[in-house]
This record gives structure tokens, C-alpha cells and sequence, in this order.
């Protein structure tokens, strides 16, 4: 048999017709077996699990960096659900309709981040912050400056 796409294989394997287990089925199409069983069992895609990774224009992620280094170094040390309400605030600017960011765009935000650690858990290092802070908002107002001139953005709009 031909190699099939995951999705066709899926629908040979919930048609009432069929009568061959999963591994054989998979073997024979050329599909991966457990790929198929997680998709059986209604797992998302890698896709579907990363979508909202990068929720905010470049631009908001430093803004949101800067005041969670701000808010290290005045010791009002966020958690990780705080980082995510706070960037949920910055999204619904735009679009009052969205959800909560996962703890999957926590950890790839701080992945992203020049400037933040993670210790463990999708956890911020903050003494890593409060070192940083001083060329991070240094590196905001560069970047405030630049997008003013070149996008005539204002703080206001930000």
C-alpha cells in the first residue's frame, strides 16, 4: 500500500469496516505507529500544542521583559502564572477574546528571552534578572526610542 497521510490512516482505523489492529495497520501504510495511537487517542498535534509559542510581537516580549526585570529588581517577584496573566493583558489590547497563555508559551518565552533564565519548571531566575536588569532597560529605551522614530510609536500606544 501506499504511504498515506496520518489523517487518512486515522479514518481507516474508525471505519466500522475495519478489522486490523493498529501496529498492522500502521505497517502497512507506512505510518508511524505511535503517532497514530496519539492521534487515536486525541492527542494534539505538535503543531496544535505550540500554537500560541509566540503569542506576542517580538516588541511586546521586550516591553513584558523589561517590567518583569523591574518588578525583580524592586523585589515583587512574579510567578509564572502572573508572567502569563500579564502577558495576556498585552494580547487582549488587540484581541479582547483570548485565552490565558500556556504554561507551553511561559517556557518558550523565557527560552526566547536574552535577558531571563528559566531554573526549573518554566521557573525565572531572578537573581539572573536583577543582574541583567540595568542592559535590559537600557536595551528598552534604545528600542522605545528606535520604534518611535521609525514606527512613530509612542509609549501610549505600546
Amino acid at each position: 500500500m501506499a504511504q498515506l497521510k496520518l489523517e487518512d490512516v486515522v479514518q481507516i482505523m474508525q471505519s466500522p469496516k475495519n478489522t486490523l489492529s493498529s501496529w498492522k495497520v500502521a505497517k502497512a501504510t507506512g505510518v508511524s505507529y505511535r503517532s497514530l495511537q496519539r492521534r487515536l487517542l486525541g492527542n494534539p498535534t505538535a503543531t496544535e500544542r505550540n500554537s500560541n509559542a509566540q503569542l506576542l510581537a517580538p516588541v511586546q516580549e521586550s516591553v513584558l521583559e523589561a517590567y518583569i526585570s523591574y518588578l525583580a529588581q524592586t523585589q515583587k517577584i512574579p510567578s509564572g502564572y502572573r508572567v502569563q496573566e500579564l502577558a495576556l493583558k498585552i494580547c487582549q489590547v488587540a484581541d479582547p477574546a483570548t485565552a490565558l497563555p500556556s504554561t507551553t508559551w511561559l517556557s518558550a518565552f523565557i527560552n526566547r528571552s536574552q535577558f531571563l533564565e528559566r531554573k526549573r519548571h518554566g521557573k525565572l531566575d531572578f537573581p539572573r534578572v536583577r543582574e541583567s536588569g540595568e542592559r535590559l532597560i537600557g536595551l528598552f529605551f534604545e528600542l522605545l526610542a528606535y520604534y518611535e522614530e521609525t514606527f512613530h510609536v509612542t509609549l501610549n500606544n505600546i
